[in-house]
């Protein structure tokens, strides 16, 4: 009888008209949508995200904004100036050459300054030490032939600490053109187009990874210097009053002699200044001994390896 009452059932249920079935399945429909969303938490330096329900019964993320703002904030994103920016330079006329190079290097972490012909790449070469040169051969106003003898002879009376690195490319140089760059004063040379799966092995080799040594060692005695120069910012009063030299009107000049391409020059200038002096300066010997001679100085600063 159970069974007969069960077959009933079911022949009934199936035997429902359309529109009555379309309407239960809303209803089941309906139910389910009711049915409250888990709630989550997600937690991370005051992060919140929030899962709940909504007028639409959709299930939708929430997120605190003033507390991403506060994350946010929290964060420093200011740089870590104790680490050196490692630089590289491609003196190259054609845009192409220069554009890929540099997007090579900067995804190996290098800052890349170009230079579209010699007379930019002398400039940019004598303003700045670089971990490594990338010098074009054939260019309008000055080849790379001529760069190099030029940089080279300044480098020698003006930054005697420090050998700059430069590699010759060419696309149409052959080896006896690269054997006269070498001579002018190139370190190697490397045909055009660079592969750039090269530029990573240029970027660790041995001269390049010495250049970068020196280089870091430099950045670090300029920070010295400087966070020197900012404690006697911090304690101005009291070094102007053990000098008194301003008060006293005896204001005596000072001559400082040092490489100009040295980084801790004008933090040295600075605290000097500070301290009530005047400053008179000077990049090579021949400058200092002349200025020896023409007046008397109160105190004379003299770089051990100055030029000339």
């Amino acid at each position: 009888e159970a069974a007969s009452l069960k077959r009933t059932h079911s022949k009934a249920i199936f035997s429902l008209p359309p529109t009555m079935r379309s309407n239960s399945e809303k209803m089941l429909a309906a139910q389910k949508e009711q049915r409250p969303c888990k709630r989550m938490s997600i937690r991370k330096s005051d992060f919140n995200a929030e899962e709940n329900t909504d007028e639409g019964s959709e299930c939708s993320r929430k997120v605190t904004a003033n507390k991403i703002l506060a994350s946010l904030s929290s964060v420093d994103l200011k740089p870590d100036k104790s680490e050196r920016q490692k630089r590289v330079l491609v003196v190259d006329d054609s845009l192409t050459i220069r554009k890929g190079l540099s997007r090579g290097f900067s995804r190996l972490g290098f800052e890349v300054d170009e230079a579209e012909n010699g007379l930019q790449g002398l400039k940019k070469l004598k303003a700045t030490t670089y971990d490594l040169v990338l010098l074009d051969f054939l260019m309008p106003v000055m080849d790379g032939i001529d760069v190099v003898r030029k940089f080279r002879a300044w480098e020698t009376l003006n930054r005697v600490w420090f050998h700059q690195y430069i590699i010759g490319i060419s696309a149409h140089a052959n080896g006896k053109d690269a054997e006269v760059g070498i001579k002018a004063g190139m370190d190697r040379f490397m045909g055009k187009p660079v592969p750039l799966k090269s530029l990573k092995d240029l970027a660790e080799c041995k001269p390049v990874s010495g250049s970068g040594s020196l280089l870091d060692a430099k950045h670090q005695e300029s920070l010295s210097a400087t966070d020197m120069a900012d404690l006697f910012d911090e304690d101005k009063s009291s070094c102007s009053s053990s000098m008194s030299l301003s008060e006293r009107g005896l204001r005596q000049s000072c001559l400082i002699a040092k490489d100009n391409s040295e980084p801790s020059l004008h933090s040295l200038q600075r605290l000097v200044e500070i301290c009530g002096w005047r400053v008179v300066v000077v990049n090579n010997g021949d400058d200092a001994l002349r200025m020896l001679k023409l007046r008397n100085f109160g105190m004379v600063l003299i770089d051990s390896a100055l030029p000339i």
